[in-house]
């Protein structure tokens, strides 16, 4: 037997009560001699026993009374043993949101549990569905990170038959989005639900989860929200990234980010495969810490894909990270001079021509070209991998578009300022700008080592950013800024928005903004000598060799080698092909592909590649030839940082959004709380009115 409040079971104690009064009064009694009395019990001594019998039977009659009252408010039930067995309530549509996020292969720490927490996330929402009354109608919401998906296109009177089949799914290696799964579930239930609605959320709230629900309207809809959490928070040791460099052997070398997230000093062992081939280091981590794990590849090491790997944590999505062998393709870039100058050493880029041409000495796959601002045309910018606009005024409204276009495609886009910034600056490029342009602060005083900002912090956490803080970013930390742009800040909720360096006064430097497939960059000061005096320094040279390098990461030429799960991975196909048919290998069986037109070329788009790994595509072309590329699926890093938050810390918030969104004047439902069994608790309420009789008519007939 099973109990919906067992607290109320605590009430069984004052079955104790009358048993006390009965031994109480027994001690106090003084026998005293009566003679009419004892006359009558010697004439018919069974008058005694009955007496006695009486007295037992009140007692008992007393005691199941205080027991009954208790019993029948813990509202006992028999579970039933199978499944359709009918639960209590009235009938009601109910949708259930569940988090099928990354953050549910995060290691379960509960003593029933069977590893990942997405077990328990199930074992919850399967709950649910069991305990529906008969007659209800249910469905189930994952909430996918860009589109929320259904488990059926409706609300299913067969609430089982959902159970069932969500038992059979897994958790995906994306970021989830409750508020949009939310939506949807009011806008289900609003169109097809019966007049008892509710929304349970089963998920690993973060705080931003939270506050995005407390923004929706659920007036008329009850809302639960199940945390799923650990006790603990995970320990966790990630591969942040994995970058390749050449060395002047001839050979090449792989640099791997460690880091720990753990309060603790840790101990991990990193493992490189290339093929048959395995490396392994083992490394100790400060706690929070980060550190370099450097892997040294011969002219004679030929490989396609790669994997590191770590041994298992509390979170092994972020274990493992796949990639290719970077083979130097040419690096397509287009330099905007905004303010050219007769003069070689006061023209715009007269600096950044130079560090491009120390780069070329080393590296021969950069291929440079530069125009004025009026030579910027929409056709200039098709197969470009980056774009600079060095110290640009204004921009034509089509070729702002057109820009806006390639770095969503995937083009890498670097912005500079200088003496041409301003409102009109700002207005024309609005939708390429990391962040608005507000106003210039600093002086037109000349070059001084008295005068200007020091770069203050470079962020080791932001994608590239760690590049820079090395001897390089020492000789960074010297130079001298004069003038700068000064920006709007970032809305907290911008995840998007990443800031590389900062000067020493706190205002953002280099800037970095995810925008679709490619990303935009911010130098909030010029590339030359009218601002600053980093131009002088070596880290000059290494800066936009990180530049180049992070930008060209997402050029439309030969596409990117790296991409999240979920995201689109797009090709220019050579000119005048004819495609016969494109195969996907890779650990995502499901991927599509596309083939559109755009311009001379075809291009070639992977989408739904869902499933960490790498992958191979093969292009069989009319005449009998093929081509191959390739691609790899990682993790995002942004998605990793979503880790669950401790019980604690989500239980406060969720009870102030349960009783915010409460329907306000609505009737209560006596049985809203519905169990899968037989009720008990009727029969104990009968038998608490039949004891009263009983007692009653005892107390007064017997």
């Amino acid at each position: 037997m099973n109990f919906v409040q067992p607290i109320f079971l605590s009430g069984l104690v004052l079955a104790a009560v009358p048993i006390l009064i009965h031994l109480i009064n027994r001690k106090r009694a003084r026998r005293l001699e009566f003679s009419a009395l004892e006359f009558l019990l010697r004439r018919d001594p069974r008058l005694a026993k009955r007496l006695k019998m009486k007295e037992l039977l009140l007692l008992l009659f007393r005691t199941l009374l205080v027991m009954a009252i208790p019993l029948a408010l813990a509202r006992p039930y028999l579970p039933s043993s199978s499944s359709g067995s009918a639960p209590l309530g009235a009938p009601r549509s109910v949708v259930i949101v569940v988090d099928r996020g990354i953050e549910q292969w995060v290691d379960d720490d509960r003593v029933d549990s069977y590893r990942p927490i997405w077990n328990r996330t199930v074992r919850k929402a399967r709950e649910v569905l069991n305990r529906l009354p008969p007659g209800s109608t249910a469905a189930v919401i994952f909430a996918d990170r860009g589109r929320p998906t259904l488990l059926e296109s409706h609300l299913s009177q067969d609430p089982l038959k959902l159970g069932r089949k969500l038992s059979r799914i897994k958790p995906t290696y994306m970021r989830s989005d409750l508020k949009d799964a939310a939506g949807l579930a009011r806008t289900l239930l609003s169109e097809e639900g019966l007049e008892h609605r509710e929304i349970r959320i089963v998920a690993s709230f973060s705080v931003t989860d939270i506050a995005e629900l407390e923004s929706l309207d659920f007036r008329g809809i009850d809302l639960h929200l199940h945390p799923i959490l650990r006790k603990t928070p995970p320990s966790n040791i990630r591969l942040s990234s994995v970058r390749q460099s050449q060395t002047s052997d001839g050979g090449s070398e792989l640099i791997t980010q460690v880091e720990n997230h753990t309060a603790s000093s840790s101990d991990a062992a990193v493992t490189l495969q290339l093929g048959k081939q395995v490396v392994r280091q083992a490394i100790q981590l400060d706690p929070n810490s980060s550190k370099e794990v450097r892997f040294g590849l011969g002219p004679s090491d030929v490989f396609e894909t790669a994997e590191i790997r770590l041994e298992n944590d509390d979170f092994p999505p972020d274990n493992t990270f796949f990639f290719q062998r970077r083979r130097h393709e040419a690096i397509n870039v287009l330099v905007v001079n905004g303010s050219p100058r007769p003069i070689r050493f006061q023209d715009e880029v007269f600096f950044l021509r130079r560090a491009i041409e120390a780069l070329k000495m080393v590296r021969n796959e950069l291929v440079v070209e530069v125009v004025a601002p009026e030579g910027l045309k929409p056709a200039t910018v098709v197969d470009r991998d980056v774009i600079i606009l060095a110290n640009i005024h204004v921009l034509d409204r089509d070729v702002a578009h057109t820009l806006k276009t390639a770095v969503e495609g995937g083009v890498g886009l670097l912005v500079t300022v200088g003496d041409q910034s301003d409102s009109d600056f700002g207005d024309s490029l609005r939708d390429l700008l990391v962040l608005p342009l507000r106003e210039i602060h600093g002086s037109d005083a000349r070059l001084s080592t008295d005068d200007g900002l020091g770069v203050g912090n470079i962020d080791i956490r932001a994608d590239g950013a760690r590049l820079l803080a090395g001897k390089g970013g020492e000789s960074i930390r010297q130079a001298r800024i004069f003038r700068y742009a000064v920006l709007a800040p970032p809305s907290p909720s911008d995840t998007n928005i990443s800031t590389w360096v900062t000067l020493e006064n706190g205002a953002p430097l280099l800037l970095e903004r995810q925008q679709g497939r490619g990303r935009t960059m911010l130098l909030a000061t010029s590339i030359d000598f009218d601002w600053t005096d980093l131009p002088a320094h070596p880290g000059y040279v290494q800066l936009v060799s990180v530049l180049l390098d992070h930008l060209s990461g997402g050029g439309t030429t030969s596409g990117r080698s790296q991409i999240h799960p979920g995201d689109p991975w797009t090709v220019s196909l050579p000119r005048n092909v004819k495609i016969r048919s494109v195969d996907v290998k890779g650990p995502d069986s499901t991927a599509k592909t596309e083939i559109r037109k755009t311009g001379e070329r075809l291009q070639l788009t992977v989408r739904e590649a869902k499933l960490p790994g790498s992958y191979q595509v093969y292009v069989n072309l009319a005449d009998g030839s093929e081509l191959k590329y390739l691609f790899s699926v990682n993790v995002a890093r942004s998605d990793i940082q979503r880790i669950p938050a401790t019980a604690k810390a989500v239980k406060k918030i969720e009870n102030a959004v349960g009783k915010k969104h409460t329907p306000a004047k609505r009737k209560a439902d006596p049985d809203s709380t519905t169990v899968a069994g037989t009720p008990v608790w009727h029969f104990l309420l009968f038998s608490l009115v039949l004891l009263l009789a009983m007692e009653a008519y005892t107390a007064f007939k017997v």
